[in-house]
């Protein structure tokens, strides 16, 4: 009897599928202090013909296992006094899709969702000046940013590609 359970049991665990094991999906890290690339970005947007946009100016990406924090720094000038401040917001990013309020450039107050598609991360912003998506990856070794505004009746608005190198 004993013989007969043991090898039914031996049999059945045999015949079970083998469980094929989990492993984490590769995640690709942004950390670090990126720049623009002024010669890859010559045709981002310009502002009154003064230069690039913020966007392009830089900033520092710290990166754990479940969020990613992007801080950019703004240097804003006062034309009528010649003065300048300088303004630094931080927003955070949970990578398992849940919403991230944040606040940014002059405090406006966003909800954004970031999730993984493949080795890109894909960061989708409702702002007061209209919501956007923001997809990040790696060009060799430069970020890349794709970044789509929504337009007017839901449509796609404008979309610009800018790069950033490492360092600096």
């Amino acid at each position: 009897m004993k013989e007969t359970v043991w090898t039914a049991a031996l049999s059945a665990m045999l015949l079970l599928p083998i469980a094929p094991q989990r492993t984490a999906p590769p995640v690709t890290s942004f950390a670090g202090t990126w720049t623009g690339d002024i010669t890859r970005n010559a045709s981002a947007r310009y502002v009154g013909g003064l230069g690039f946009e913020r966007e392009s100016e830089g900033f520092t990406i710290a990166q754990e296992a479940k969020t990613l924090a992007v801080t950019r720094t703004h240097v804003v000038v006062d034309t009528v006094t010649s003065g300048s401040k300088t303004i630094r917001w931080t927003r955070t990013y949970r990578l398992d899709g849940a919403e991230s309020p944040n606040s940014g450039f002059y405090f406006q107050h966003t909800v954004s969702t970031a999730h993984w598609d493949g080795d890109s991360l894909v960061v989708a912003t409702k702002d007061p000046k209209g919501d956007a998506t923001t997809v990040f990856s790696m060009d060799g070794p430069e970020l890349k940013t794709v970044t789509t505004e929504a337009g007017p009746n839901g449509n796609p608005g404008p979309t610009w590609t800018l790069f950033y190198k490492k360092g600096g």
